[in-house]
C-alpha cells in the first residue's frame, strides 16, 4: 500500500506539468535523448543560486535530485509543532526520518526549502541537469561567478568571503559558525544578461532582506551552523565532482541505512553519487539518465552500488515513508508559485536589459514539473491515506524540528530585522 502511494505521488509530480502555464518550457527531443544541455539553459537555471556559499550550493544541487523528499521537508519545517527544537535536538529528530542527508541538511534553512517547494518545475529541472551533466552545471556556476566579478557585484562582505583559486571562484561563509543566504536579482547581478531568449529564473525576495552588503546583494539574518548537518561535502572544482565525508554522511543517513537498507559510503573523499531508491519513482529528465539509474535486470542495482563505492548490501526494499506529520493550514502567501518572469529592477539601482528582451518566449529545453499548490494537494491526500493505514508504531518522532532550523542570529547591526 505504501509503495503504491509513493508511486502515485511521484507520478503526479511528473504528470501535472500541463496544469498551469507557470512552468519551465518543455524539453526538446534532442535534450530528452541526450545529456547535452546547452550552456544558456544551465545558466538560466543556476542564475538564482550560483552566488551562494559553496557548501550550501552543493547541498541544494544534491537535494534537487530528490524532489519528493524536498516537498516533504518543506511541509515538515512549516509545522509549528516542530518550532521548539534547536541544535542537537533538531539533529536527533531528523535522525528518525529517512530523507537523504542533502535534504536533511537544508532543514536549518527553511527559506531554501520553501523556494524549492514553491517552484517544483525549477527544482526538478535543476536536479535533472545535475544528474545529466554535472560537469556542465559546475562550469555554469563558475561562468556566472566570473561574470558577476566582472560586473563588480561579487566581492567579499562581512557575511561571505570570495576567494580566487587560480581561475576558480570560491565562496565561503566569513564566520564558519554562521551562514548567510544571499539574495540578488539575477537579471542585474551578472551585468547585461547574455541570453535574451533564456531569461534567468527569478524568485521574489524573502521577508527581512533589507540590508545591502554589496552592489545589489542583500542579506537577512544568519543561520547558526548545526555541526552534524554542515560541512560534510566539499567541491572538487578541478575534477567536476563533490567529495563526501563518508563517516559524517553515514551518520546523518544512519536511520535510512538501518531501516531502509540504504547504502553506505566507503572511504573519505568519495565522490557524491545519486541513490535512485531515494528518488522514490519520480521520473528522470532524459532517457540517458533514466537508463543509468534504472537497471534492466534484477541485481543490477547492487552491482552498480559496488562500482560507486558503496558497501555490498541486500536487495533494495520498498521505499519507506517518513512518520506521519501533523497537517497545518496552508499559508495564503504560498498558495501559488510566483510567475516565471524577470524581477522588477527599480529597488536594486542598476539598469536592466530591455524588458522586451527578458520576456520573449524561451526555446524548449526542460520538462515542466507542475504547479506547486497542486502537488502539495496531491501530497496531502497521499499522506492522509498513509495516516489511515500506517500502524501505530509509525507515529511521528517524539522530537520535532523547528520551522527555523538552526539558531538564527543577525549579522551586524545594519543587518538586523
Amino acid at each position: 500500500m505504501k509503495a503504491g502511494l509513493i508511486r502515485l505521488t511521484a507520478c503526479s509530480l511528473g504528470l501535472l506539468c500541463l496544469a498551469t502555464g507557470n512552468y519551465l518550457p518543455v524539453a526538446s527531443a534532442q535534450e530528452i535523448s541526450s545529456e547535452a544541455y546547452p550552456p544558456q539553459r544551465l545558466d538560466q537555471l543556476l542564475a538564482p543560486i550560483a552566488l551562494y556559499p559553496d557548501p550550501l550550493l552543493a547541498q541544494i544541487l544534491m537535494a534537487s535530485t530528490y524532489p519528493l523528499e524536498v516537498v516533504e521537508a518543506a511541509r515538515w519545517v512549516q509545522d509549528p509543532g516542530n518550532a521548539p527544537l534547536r541544535g542537537a535536538q533538531l539533529d536527533s529528530a531528523l535522525q528518525q526520518i529517512s530523507w537523504d542527508p542533502s535534504v536533511k541538511s537544508l532543514v536549518p534553512f527553511p527559506q531554501i526549502l520553501q523556494m524549492m517547494n514553491s517552484r517544483l518545475d525549477w527544482t526538478q529541472a535543476l536536479g535533472n541537469a545535475f544528474l545529466a551533466q554535472q560537469s556542465g552545471v559546475m562550469d555554469s556556476v563558475q561562468r556566472l561567478r566570473a561574470e558577476a566579478r566582472t560586473a563588480g557585484t561579487l566581492q567579499s562582505t562581512p557575511q561571505e568571503t570570495v576567494l580566487m583559486q587560480g581561475p576558480i571562484v570560491v565562496i565561503q561563509p566569513t564566520d564558519p559558525q554562521l551562514v548567510y543566504v544571499p539574495y540578488y536579482n539575477p537579471t542585474i547581478i551578472y551585468g547585461r544578461w547574455g541570453y535574451p531568449d533564456y531569461p534567468p529564473v527569478y524568485f521574489p525576495p524573502p521577508p527581512n532582506y533589507g540590508y545591502v552588503a554589496g552592489p545589489g546583494v542583500y542579506f537577512g539574518v544568519g543561520f547558526g551552523v548545526i555541526g552534524a548537518l554542515w560541512g560534510w561535502d566539499q567541491w572538487n572544482w578541478g575534477h567536476h565532482d563533490i567529495h563526501i565525508d563518508a563517516e559524517r554522511y553515514n551518520t546523518i543517513n544512519n536511520y535510512a541505512i538501518a531501516h531502509d537498507n540504504r547504502p553506505r559510503y566507503n572511504g573519505n573523499g568519495s565522490s557524491w553519487q545519486h541513490d535512485p531508491a531515494q528518488r522514490r519513482g519520480v521520473p528522470y529528465g532524459n532517457t540517458v539518465v533514466q537508463q543509468r539509474f534504472r537497471p534492466a535486470v534484477a541485481g543490477a542495482t547492487d552491482t552498480r552500488r559496488d562500482f560507486r563505492g558503496f558497501d555490498n548490501r541486500t536487495a533494495m526494499p520498498t521505499a519507506r515513508i517518513p512518520a506521519p506529520i501533523r497537517q497545518v493550514a496552508p499559508n495564503p502567501a504560498h498558495a501559488a508559485p510566483p510567475q516565471f518572469q524577470p524581477a522588477p529592477t527599480a529597488t536594486i539601482g542598476r539598469a536592466a536589459s530591455p524588458p522586451q528582451a527578458m520576456v520573449r518566449p524561451v526555446a524548449p529545453a526542460f520538462s515542466s514539473f507542475g504547479n506547486g499548490s497542486t502537488v502539495r494537494a496531491q501530497s496531502q491526500r497521499g499522506q492522509a491515506s498513509r495516516q489511515a493505514t500506517a500502524p501505530a508504531a509509525a507515529s511521528r518522532p517524539q522530537n520535532r524540528a523547528p520551522s527555523g532550523g538552526g539558531q538564527q542570529r543577525g549579522g551586524n547591526e545594519k543587518g538586523r530585522r
